[in-house]
């Protein structure tokens, strides 16, 4: 909103980071133990009707499994996955959580395949494939991918027809999944290094941490990023946790720049430039989930 400031969990200006988390987590308590009553009142079983906390940012997954809700990393988008279910993974652990997982389409690339808009789908097919394949094998409780709009089109005959993103999302859910049934949960993992960290928003931004504008975020809050750096063998870059951090150009702001928004979508794509993709698939870990500072 422009007419004022307005967070969704409450004005944490002027607190410590410990406080401002403390804060957040009680709201989101407090909304969810109010949703839980609503439904109670209705006479539907609170526990039919999950409450989940999606993140774009690999931040607050404790704060929000602490306070009762599901947990839901996104895959792609901007994101480093393995930092990205490494965090989630752990908060679903620790505060005994169903994790959620968004095969999530948005992001910054641009390639030979469709289209809908500009970043949108934002990643490859092939990554695509990788991509519900890995989130698969975490045992999530639920897998989906963010939004329908990427896997049909509507031709000019008026009929439906499969993108070749609905043609991958066709073949992992009638094919993959059935051939590779599950025998584990992300509840049961066990992991070789356990990283405890107590969450303070920080995912490169470097200020208003949980929303804290007057609070200037302390040095240490960036210690963060480079345990990552280091664990991903210097994949990860040591300034942030996800893309929308200063060094990485999207190519999908170059396709918006280039083509008018009523000529999408667009079939077949846009070529671009060798090595213009900015965002690979893996980023290797060693079998690492992050528990916060109550673990």
């Amino acid at each position: 909103r422009k007419d004022g400031f307005y967070p969704h969990w409450g004005i944490t200006d002027g607190l410590s980071p410990a406080q401002a988390r403390l804060k957040v987590t009680e709201a989101a308590a407090a909304r969810a133990a109010h949703v839980r009553g609503l439904l109670e009142q209705t006479g539907i079983d609170p526990e039919r009707v999950p409450l989940v906390s999606e993140n774009v940012f690999p931040v607050q997954f404790h704060a929000m499994a602490r306070a009762g809700m599901a947990v839901c990393p996104k895959i792609m988008k901007e994101s480093f996955q393995s930092l990205q279910l490494s965090t989630a993974l752990g908060a679903a652990r620790q505060y005994g959580r169903d994790m959620w997982i968004c095969a999530d389409l948005w992001g910054p690339d641009v390639g030979p395949w469709f289209i809908r808009t500009p970043g949108f789908p934002g990643h490859s097919p092939e990554e695509y494939a990788s991509a519900l394949r890995m989130g698969y094998l975490m045992g999530p409780s639920h897998l989906f991918t963010e939004n329908i709009d990427a896997l049909m089109t509507y031709n000019k005959y008026r009929q439906f027809r499969k993108t070749e993103f609905g043609e991958i999302w066709d073949e992992f859910a009638r094919r993959f999944v059935p051939d590779q049934p599950l025998n584990w949960r992300h509840s049961e993992a066990d992991p070789d290094i356990a990283f405890i960290h107590a969450d303070d928003s920080n995912y490169g931004q470097n200020e208003r941490l949980f929303g804290n504008r007057r609070q200037p975020a302390p040095e240490t809050t960036q210690s963060v990023f480079h345990v990552w750096h280091l664990l991903s063998h210097g994949t990860i870059p040591a300034h942030g946790s996800c893309m929308h951090i200063p060094g990485y150009v999207f190519p999908r702001h170059e396709l918006k720049a280039q083509v008018p928004a009523d000529r999408f979508p667009l079939p077949g794509g846009r070529m671009m430039p060798a090595g213009a993709q900015v965002h690979p698939l893996f980023y290797p870990l060693h079998n690492v989930i992050v528990f916060d500072e109550t673990v």
